[in-house]
């Protein structure tokens, strides 16, 4: 089945439907490990787990048991991983990506996408608060803050600039002096 180009969840959907091996549910990681296990084929590998925690190498025993598939079909299947493998890249452009938090705890937002070629819906979801926001919606608020933003600076520049132009400023040594007179008074 999975040299006919059928994926991990396929498989294990067709033997839960099937019910192989019943009451044993299959799931799609179980499916996984059973193509990359060598013992199908004959070998051996010992240390597997405690070599892929420090980064060594495995000892394999070559034809220890009777194998189940031959050693070209298994290679094959090894080549057909390649190929199934997806590959999972972003087609979306998240544009708060990692910049907005939660307004309830504060953690960041993840973000999340739905819908297909015609329209695609991208939001961002609090785990903990199950708060979910559209980037369209965040991005109109937004853009009208900004935009009121700009207005306000316009009109700050339009009439108080003027004014601050024309004021001229306060000499202080007048005002210090003033000061220093009246500590003089007080003590």
């Amino acid at each position: 089945m999975y040299l006919e180009g059928k994926s991990y969840q396929q498989i294990s959907n067709t033997f839960n439907q099937e019910q192989l091996l019943h009451p044993k549910h299959w799931k799609d990681t179980t499916i996984q490990k059973i193509i990359d296990n060598k013992i199908y084929m004959g070998d051996y590998e010992q240390y597997k787990r405690i070599a892929k925690k420090e980064k060594k190498e495995t000892v394999i025993y070559m034809n220890v048991v009777e194998p189940i598939i031959s050693r070209a079909v298994w290679e094959e299947c090894q080549h057909q991983k390649v190929k199934n493998q997806r590959t999972y890249t972003r087609d979306r452009v998240y544009l708060f990506f990692q910049k907005i938090k939660c307004p309830t705890c504060g953690r960041i937002m993840k973000c999340k996408g739905s819908g297909g070629k015609k329209r695609k819906y991208m939001y961002y979801n609090c785990e903990k608060c199950h708060i979910n926001y559209r980037e369209d919606k965040i991005e109109d608020l937004l853009s009208n803050f900004i935009y009121d933003l700009v207005e306000y600076d316009m009109a700050v520049k339009k009439y108080f600039l003027p004014i601050l132009a024309d004021h001229k400023p306060t000499k202080t040594n007048d005002i210090d002096k003033e000061i220093k007179q009246l500590e003089k008074q007080k003590e």
